[in-house]
């Protein structure tokens, strides 16, 4: 009954809301609609008091919208707005659902940030061989492409060619040059 009550309040919060910022009651709720209402400081304190964090609803309004728009539908309701706040009200014991929805949320944006990453990989290993393209010698012989270190077998450590001592070197048994 208690649930009825707050369910009741928030509707007619809300609604009086609405009606009086000119939204048209029968429209869905666009996504830009939804993320102007909750930074409204009058809605932002209606959703408050049925124990919503409102920042958190508008984290996840993206999530929302697009699920609505893999069913079909053009925006948000009224009444799933309502029922929207309700469910997300934090003494709302958490349900299988709501861990499902969190998971898939969280794989979401895993998913998003590794293709960022591998994006940016991908452009840096291009940069790298573009810097690297122009840092080598053009020789028209076969060898032009061949790269050659130089490996110490006293401590295994690799040093580049140009920072080798070659009048050392020549003498000296523990370093090995590969082609």
């Amino acid at each position: 009954e208690k649930d009825s009550v707050v369910a009741c309040h928030l509707a007619c919060e809300l609604r009086n809301w609405m009606i009086a910022h000119g939204y048209d009651m029968d429209a869905h709720i666009s996504n830009q609609q939804f993320q102007q209402m909750l930074v409204e400081p009058q809605v932002v304190k209606i959703v408050n008091d049925v124990g919503v964090d409102s920042l958190m609803v508008l984290d996840m309004s993206q999530t929302i919208f697009d699920d609505l728009a893999k069913s079909g539908a053009h925006g948000l309701t009224f009444a799933a707005f309502v029922g929207l706040v309700l469910d997300m009200r934090g003494t709302n014991p958490a349900k299988v659902k709501d861990v499902r929805e969190q998971l898939r949320f969280v794989k979401l944006a895993i998913i998003e940030a590794m293709a960022k990453l591998n994006i940016d990989v991908l452009n840096l290993h291009q940069d790298v061989r573009a810097m690297r393209a122009d840092m080598e010698p053009d020789h028209d012989d076969e060898d032009s492409h061949a790269e050659v270190t130089f490996i110490s077998k006293a401590n295994g450590e690799v040093t580049p060619p140009d920072l080798i001592d070659t009048e050392a070197a020549d003498g000296d048994e523990d370093v090995e040059a590969e082609i």
